[in-house]
């Protein structure tokens, strides 16, 4: 058996879910999927399990840090320490990451217009992070197990991750230091026939929500959802959500959200 593991080969300083900025706790939770796959031809796959890893720093400094990233958050104006704060900042100043040529990803609805980074699913089974906090990650199974995943217009299942806020250094920004709102911060408000616009390979591909739900990190039926066969070309939105536990320093669910091409 072979485990597939999502967001786990990044440095420790790499973190998706900054947990509540104010208090004495910077609480950084980095999201890891795991697929068990059957040890034999016909056996099936285990659901897919997500769990989170986390570190933390309970000082004087990090609690000085937390409340001037919520004060620079909620103003939108940067604080004294030089940090970036939020993705129009981020934009303005650095552009996009390189590396995110495979597409683009617009949501009208909850202003996203983001570039999408291909991320190749090899024989080690570990899906890397996107490139950052204001891009997009598409996950390619088809070398790892078809089973799961797909590719816009192609009829299968298209997983797409982004970060829903981040704390870290940037490499397209010169290393400098990134705490603030990820791609996907609004999910969540995402309804039933919002429209979802994916460009790729010369194509416009134009899909609809169906449906929006909250699923368990660690109990969720993951196969199901990242499954390829889903009855149709569809998208498959993925960041993390729910309420934060200070006494575990974890997201209680994953915010999900399917879309149907239309």
């Amino acid at each position: 058996m072979q485990p597939l593991r999502m967001w786990v080969d990044q440095p420790r300083n790499t973190w998706l879910g900054l947990g509540a900025l104010a208090g004495a706790v910077m609480a950084f939770v980095v999201l890891i999927v795991t697929v068990v796959f059957g040890g034999g031809d016909g056996a099936e796959s285990a659901p897919p399990v997500l769990v989170a890893l986390v570190s933390t720093t309970a000082t004087a400094k990090a609690a000085a840090e937390a409340m001037a990233t919520a004060e620079a958050m909620a103003t939108g104006m940067p604080d004294a320490s030089g940090t970036i704060r939020t993705l129009a900042e981020l934009r303005e100043r650095f552009g996009e990451p390189p590396e995110a040529k495979y597409g683009r990803i617009r949501i009208p609805r909850i202003g996203v217009d983001a570039p999408i980074v291909a991320r190749y699913v090899g024989s080690d089974l570990v899906l890397a992070l996107p490139a950052g906090p204001s891009d997009v990650g598409w996950y390619d199974f088809s070398a790892a197990d078809p089973r799961y995943g797909g590719a816009p217009g192609d009829g299968g299942n298209t997983i797409l991750s982004g970060h829903v806020d981040y704390a870290a250094r940037v490499a397209f920004a010169g290393n400098l230091t990134y705490r603030g709102p990820g791609v996907f911060r609004n999910l969540e408000l995402l309804s039933p026939g919002d429209k979802i616009v994916v460009q790729v390979r010369d194509r416009t591909l134009e899909y609809a929500v169906q449906w929006r739900t909250r699923e368990s990190g660690a109990g969720g039926d993951w196969a199901r959802i990242m499954s390829s066969k889903v009855g149709g070309d569809a998208l498959t939105l993925i960041t993390c959500g729910g309420d934060f536990n200070f006494q575990t320093l974890e997201y209680s669910h994953r915010i999900v959200v399917r879309a149907a091409r239309t």
